[in-house]
Parts: C-alpha cells; structure tokens; sequence
C-alpha cells in the first residue's frame, strides 16, 4: 500500500511555488513585449526617413532629365567658349539665383537671360540645380566627323543633400 502522507507532505513543501513560476513568465513576456515595441518603432522611424530619402532622389532625378531637357532644346543655355569648360546656370533655392557666364576660375563674367528657371520644380517639389559644359569631342557612330562634334555637359541636381549626377550630350556643328 502506498503511503499517502508522503506524498500529502511533499505537496505541502511546494505550496506557492506555481505563484512565483507564473510570476517569471510574466516578467519574460513583458520583457519580450517592451523589446519588440522598440524594435517595431525603430523599424518605422527607419522606414519612414528611408521614404523621404527615395521620395528626394526621385525629385532630384526629375530634375537632372528636366535640365537635360533643357539642354537638349539649346535654348536655355548657352555655351559661351566650347574650348573651356565653365558653369553654364545654376539656382540654389532660397539663395539669389546663380546664373550667367562664368570663366574656368568659377567668376561670373557675364549673364545669360533665361540660363536659369525661375523656381525649379519636379511634382511640387523645389531642386537645386548646376550645369557645366564640359567640353566637345567625336561625335558618336552614324555622325559625320566633318560636320559634327558632341558637347559634353555635367548636371548635378539636389533636393535635401540628395544628389544626383549626370553627363549629358548633345549633338551640334562641329566646333572650331
């Protein structure tokens, strides 16, 4: 026969012991909780700046192909001397508006009507932008070599210290 006084007496000793293991389960899981509420916060603020940031570049993208059309058209800037390279118009938003004809020293030496816009804007949003003639050469396959000649200009575009940068060309009379 079995002895149940034991048995009665070895349950007795545990008494309260269940309380204090239910107690370090919920301290486990607040600890768990807390931590993944951080890890989720930190996970959004992450994915937040990482929208403005791409919502910036494509602003700043916009406004490289904007500027490149610009050039592409002839209108809007002029290349005032193709055997030196020189800042052909900028804007930096906010500031006065840095545009005209500058010598390879970066000083301004003349102005360009309509070098620059009156506020550049790519879906609602400002850019600041620079373009620089680089300089001319061959002109690509299908191009005579006698008649033709590539300019070479650098656009740089920013939105909120996002930069993008892009070499463009255009085909034209061949230089002197």
């Amino acid at each position: 026969m079995m002895d149940f006084g034991g048995l009665m007496k070895l349950y007795k000793e545990e008494q309260g012991s269940i309380t204090i293991v239910a107690l370090l389960i919920l301290v486990v899981l607040t600890i768990l909780g807390i931590s993944l509420t951080r890890t989720t916060t930190l996970d959004l603020r992450i994915g937040t700046n990482e929208l403005v940031r791409k919502q910036n570049f494509y602003v700043a993208e916009g406004g490289v192909y904007r500027e490149a059309a610009e050039v592409g058209e002839g209108s809007s800037y002029v290349v005032a001397n193709v055997n030196q390279p020189h800042k052909v118009g900028a804007q930096v938003i906010g500031n006065t508006t840095d545009t005209g004809v500058f010598n390879s020293f970066g000083d301004k030496t003349g102005s360009l009507p309509g070098a620059s816009h009156q506020v550049p804007v790519v879906g609602g949003t400002p850019y600041n932008f620079q373009v620089d003639y680089y300089g001319f050469s061959l002109p690509p396959k299908g191009y005579s070599v006698d008649q033709f000649s590539r300019y070479d200009f650098d656009i740089i575009s920013d939105v909120n210290n996002v930069n993008v940068n892009a070499r463009f060309y255009r085909i034209g009379p061949k230089a002197k």
